[in-house]
């Protein structure tokens, strides 16, 4: 008789089969809760890191400039803030910097005759390197009444004055971005549209400087193989050159830190009476030339006691803006003029609504880092918009780094 084999498992051996449907979506509804429950606390871990590391770097910084303060016996150094762009964005960069000398500048060239004054000019500390924030992340700092440009009283030429159509007006403080990678090299005298602030410290005591309120000027050339030919020949600020001698033809040289390159350009030096033309501009028009707040490779800088640090990608969605600029990574988009190629940072419009104006979003900036900011549309009693700004000031006499607490 032929035994047919069992097909089911024997002793000792396991049967086999797959899984069901239901097993299945049992097992993918668990993964898809998993992923659910993962992802956003993997990305509050990121969004916390990022958060930290801006807070360290951005105290770091601070102090950097501090402890270069307490170290000098010949001048004052600070903390400048900048907007670095790259390919696809940019930066808040903070450099640690310390005076390097004084420049007779004009401090309003729209007068008749300009007004002249004297600037301290600062360059990077070559010891100590500059902090630079994750990308998303920026500073601005708070423009208190009456430091501001405003057509009546002819002050400096240091940012605008607040306007009057949105909750700012003129004569009222406002939080202002770094603007400093807004230029055309292709115009070597219109420089002033680089501005900035900074957080200035005495030489010696390293005591916060908070009753400065006179603009200096940051030396910070600008790498740009598009850049105009020298305005004074055998200086040029981005490679740091030199003239190597006074005779015509003579090899340039290269100095090796923006210090000296600054010192050489303010000191009384021969070969500036040796460059042609032989009729003015004369010694003093060279030098501002190269380091006035007219020329490209300067930043102009006013000392602030409060800083703000914040997202801009959430600011941006706060107030209402469609995202952000692409080509700065900000809400402010590059504007030429056809007259004179001055470039400019003016707000990107597009983001937001069709009759929407420059001062309103200004104004709705100044209420979203203050905590005050209420979308359109809601009424005087709803809830302010959350927002994630921090405000932080810096002790007088300790120069610690301290939060603004509402």
């Amino acid at each position: 008789m032929r035994v047919h084999r069992n097909t089911l498992a024997g002793p000792g051996r396991r049967g086999t089969h797959g899984f069901t449907i239901m097993e299945l979506m049992v097992v993918i509804a668990i993964i898809v809760l998993l992923i659910a429950i993962a992802v956003p606390a993997f990305s509050n871990l990121l969004n916390s890191s990022e958060r930290n590391l801006a807070e360290n770097q951005f105290k770091a910084a601070i102090s950097a400039a501090r402890d270069a303060a307490i170290q000098s016996d010949t001048g004052d150094a600070a903390a400048v803030f900048l907007y670095q762009m790259s390919g696809d964005g940019g930066r808040i960069t903070i450099v640690p910097c310390i005076v390097a000398g004084q420049i007779e500048d004009e401090f309003n060239p729209t007068a008749n005759p300009p007004v002249m004054g004297m600037r301290d000019v600062l360059v990077p500390i070559p010891q100590i390197e500059a902090m630079q924030l994750p990308r998303g992340w920026s500073v601005r700092g708070y423009a208190g009444p009456g430091t501001v440009y405003d057509n009546a009283s002819q002050k400096e030429l240091w940012y605008e004055s607040f306007d009057t159509s949105g909750t700012a007006a003129a004569g009222v403080g406002g939080w202002i971005f770094p603007e400093t990678n807004f230029y055309d090299t292709a115009v070597t005298d219109k420089g002033s549209t680089r501005q900035s602030f900074m957080i200035r410290f005495k030489a010696g005591t390293g005591e916060l400087d908070s009753g400065a309120s006179g603009t200096a000027l940051f030396f910070d050339p600008v790498q740009d193989s598009q850049r105009a030919a020298p305005v004074v020949p055998g200086f040029r600020a981005d490679r740091l050159a030199l003239p190597g001698g006074t005779g015509v033809g003579a090899i340039p040289v290269l100095a090796p830190n923006a210090m000296t390159w600054v010192k050489r350009v303010l000191g009384e030096r021969p070969e500036f009476s040796d460059l042609p033309p032989p009729a003015p501009p004369t010694n003093a028009d060279k030098r501002r030339m190269l380091l006035g707040d007219k020329s490209i490779d300067t930043v102009m800088v006013r000392p602030v006691t409060e800083l703000s640090l914040y997202m801009e990608q959430q600011m941006a969605a706060s107030i209402g803006a469609r995202g952000l600029n692409k080509s700065t990574g900000t809400l402010y988009q590059y504007e030429q003029s056809a007259g004179n190629l001055m470039k400019w940072p003016t707000i990107d419009l597009s983001l937001f609504g069709a009759t929407t104006t420059r001062d309103q979003v200004d104004g709705w900036i100044n209420q979203w880092i203050e905590g005050r900011y209420r979308s359109a549309g809601a009424s005087a009693t709803a809830a302010p918009v959350q927002s994630d700004a921090r405000v932080f000031t810096v002790q007088r006499y300790l120069g610690q780094v301290q939060e603004l607490v509402p």
